[in-house]
C-alpha cells in the first residue's frame, strides 16, 4: 500500500520537501549575516525563529503520513544534520539550542513512529 502511494506522487514531491526543509535551516543562518542584523534584533525574531522550526517538523509529519514513514525518517535526519552547521557556527558553547534541536527531532520522530503504527495497522485490517 506504502508503494502505491509512492507511485503516484508526483517526482517534484519529494525534492520539493527536502528543499524546503533546507531554506527552513537556513533562515537560521542569517543571524550570522551582519545585514540583517535588524531583523535578528526584532522582538518578533524569536517567534521566527521557532515558527520556522516548527513549519519544519509539520512538513516532515506531513510528508511521513502522505508519502511513507521512510520518508518521513529521511526528513527529520535531514532536519537534524542540515542544523548542524547552523548550531556549531552561532551557539558554539551553548547546549540549550542542541538540546532544543534534539527535542524537537524526538518530538517528529514519534509523530513519525505513531504513523508508521497506524500505517501497519491499517494495513492489517485491509487484509482482514
Amino acid at each position: 500500500m506504502q508503494n502505491q502511494r509512492i507511485t503516484q506522487v508526483n517526482r517534484y514531491t519529494i525534492p520539493t520537501i527536502f528543499l524546503a526543509l533546507t531554506l527552513f535551516a537556513l533562515v537560521d543562518m542569517l543571524e550570522v549575516i551582519p545585514y540583517f542584523a535588524p531583523v535578528v534584533d526584532s522582538p518578533l525574531f524569536p517567534f521566527l525563529h521557532e515558527s520556522h522550526d516548527l513549519f519544519s517538523l509539520i512538513l516532515t509529519l506531513f510528508s511521513a503520513y502522505k508519502l511513507s514513514p521512510t520518508i518521513g525518517w529521511w526528513a527529520i535526519s535531514w532536519f537534524i544534520v542540515i542544523h548542524i552547521p547552523y548550531v556549531y557556527i552561532v551557539f558554539p558553547k551553548e547546549l540549550p539550542e542542541l538540546l532544543r534541536l534534539v527535542v524537537l527531532s524526538a518530538v517528529a520522530g514519534f509523530g513519525i513512529h505513531n504513523i508508521a503504527i497506524r500505517n501497519r495497522l491499517v494495513t492489517q485490517l485491509n487484509k482482514l
